[in-house]
């Protein structure tokens, strides 16, 4: 059985992001230098895997610093505003309905280059009972 087969997870759920009040910075401590903010959606702990989708966000001119996962893979969909995501080295121009697939281990990054407000939605899969951790590159 995959962890994602509709067969382990309990219930349904039905979640809007424009409904959860408030943006955060969750890495302000770990990473001041860190500007993304989020809004977590769903934080499920399935037979065989671990879900979290978050809502994200990047006023213009912020950075979600170069970090990478140990376990977790990471799919990112880009909702409104343009951004450059770096991920392995390369730089992707990155704009609304785009798809990024990020695997363990591989360095990723996201700037907003631009004068508006950048939003996506973010879903990293990993190993169960294995917390997802951002391996910040540039630590202070």
């Amino acid at each position: 059985m995959h962890c994602l087969d509709s067969t382990v997870v309990s219930s349904a759920k039905s979640i809007k992001l424009y409904d959860l009040k408030g943006w955060i910075r969750v890495y302000e401590k770990s990473n001041p230098s860190d500007m993304l903010k989020i809004k977590k959606l769903l934080d499920e702990s399935l037979d065989s895997c671990n879900v979290l989708v978050i809502g994200a966000k990047l006023e213009p001119g912020d950075v979600h610093q170069a970090h990478y996962h140990k376990h977790e893979t990471v799919i990112v969909y880009w909702l409104r505003g343009k951004a450059v995501a770096t991920v392995d080295g390369k730089e992707l121009e990155v704009a609304p309905d785009t798809l990024v697939y990020i695997p363990p281990m591989v360095v990723h990054k996201f700037a907003n280059n631009s004068e508006q407000v950048w939003e996506c939605v973010a879903m990293a899969v990993g190993p169960k009972g294995v917390k997802l951790e951002n391996i910040w590159l540039n630590r202070p």
